[in-house]
């Protein structure tokens, strides 16, 4: 990225909510690449000019590791890298210049290393850069001491140096374990905060599953699964709506099993049930999407179909009576049952849901009747 939109950008988030991270991060290793090149050229030409050849390289060798930084930056995007490059680069030409400043002067240069290892980093690096400069100055101070080096710096411009460095080193550690504390309590907080909040939204959505099981249970029928009398009351009711507005037709079906109480008395309740539950699953099959089929007795059914004359309704009560007399296969055996069965059609056979009950179950009695008659003259 260039350093003039590094630059624009580095303002942008200082005047706004200063949370470009990674910018500011390049924008700093871009500045101090780029101004440790230029006095790294300057005190370079300068050490040479006065006869310090030694200084002149160890600026060299500084020119050319920022130089580094630059391609690590434009080329690679290495921005890490290239702040560690520069930490070491200063950190090294700190420590030459303690021998190449043989007056004794300019200690002050030492105190810009904690600021640069926080731009470029952030507090945490900063204090350790800061100890390390501090243990390393320590070293050089006592090695001194014993005679064994000799640096541009007295004993007490070292000591000196060495406490106030050893005070940022502490003020910055002490400061950040102060920031990471509140980190860690807010962390906790906020991972509380969230625990609750999945744990509330865990118990809204059982108790919205459970309303809704209620719901269902309510206006279906536990065995089947099909709608109860009430919902079915109400789908007529909207079917019929729907037909008198666009001048439609509907069906209604009544079913009844002959001799069901039978089938319960010699196989048992629970191969009723299963019965039941079999002819549930059949008259889904059979019916479309829009009919509604419901269990309204023990084990009669009601059938809807919107939209249907008496000649649609005719072919799905005989395509009915053929899905429903099969066998069905239980535990118990496969028994076969008779069905009986009643139609009524809207507006033929009545225009409201009373009436056409009605119609339906005159006929649903008068076909029993017609199966039990053939039984009762052979008896």
């Amino acid at each position: 990225m260039p350093f003039k939109a590094l630059l624009r950008d580095q303002l942008a988030g200082l005047l706004g909510d200063g949370s470009h991270r990674d910018t500011r991060r390049t924008f700093f290793v871009h500045a101090f690449s780029l101004m440790g090149i230029s006095l790294c050229v300057l005190f370079g030409i300068y050490h040479y000019w006065v006869g310090f050849e030694a200084m002149a390289a160890v600026d060299a060798v500084a020119a050319v590791g920022a130089g580094t930084n630059q391609l690590l930056l434009r080329r690679h995007r290495r921005v890490a890298l290239a702040e560690n490059v520069m930490l070491v680069l200063f950190f090294g030409f700190l420590l030459c210049c303690l021998w190449g400043n043989l007056d004794g002067t300019g200690a002050y240069w030492f105190l810009t290393f904690p600021l640069a290892a926080f731009f470029l980093k952030d507090l945490s690096t900063a204090s350790r850069w800061t100890g390390a400069m501090t243990a390393t100055l320590a070293t050089l101070a006592l090695l001194q001491y014993q005679g064994i080096i000799q640096t541009g710096y007295t004993a007490r411009a070292l000591t000196v140096l060495i406490a106030v460095m050893l005070t940022i080193a502490l003020a910055v550690a002490l400061y950040t374990a102060a920031l990471n504390d509140a980190e860690r309590r807010l962390a906790a907080k906020t991972l509380h905060l969230s625990r609750e909040i999945l744990e509330r939204q865990s118990v809204e959505q059982t108790l919205r599953q459970a309303e809704e099981q209620l719901r269902f249970l309510a206006h279906h029928d536990h065995l089947t699964g099909l709608p109860t009398r009430a919902l079915l009351y109400d789908r007529i009711d909207q079917a019929l709506a729907l037909a008198r507005r666009n001048q439609g037709c509907l069906a209604l079906l009544l079913l009844d099993y002959d001799r069901f109480a039978l089938l319960n008395q010699r196989l048992g309740h629970e191969t009723g049930d299963a019965v039941l539950q079999a002819t549930a699953k059949r008259l889904r099959s059979v019916l479309r999407e829009a009919d509604t089929a419901a269990r309204i007795g023990g084990n009669r059914f009601a059938v809807v179909l919107p939209e249907a004359n008496e000649t649609i309704a005719q072919a799905v009560a005989d395509k009915l009576r053929a899905h429903l007399s099969r066998p069905y296969r239980t535990v118990q055996g496969d028994p076969t049952l008779e069905l009986s069965l009643g139609q009524a059609v809207y507006p033929l056979d009545g225009d409201d849901r009373e009436t056409l009950f009605s119609v339906a179950e005159k006929k649903l009695q008068r076909e029993k009747l017609d199966h039990y008659a053939p039984r009762l003259v052979e008896s």
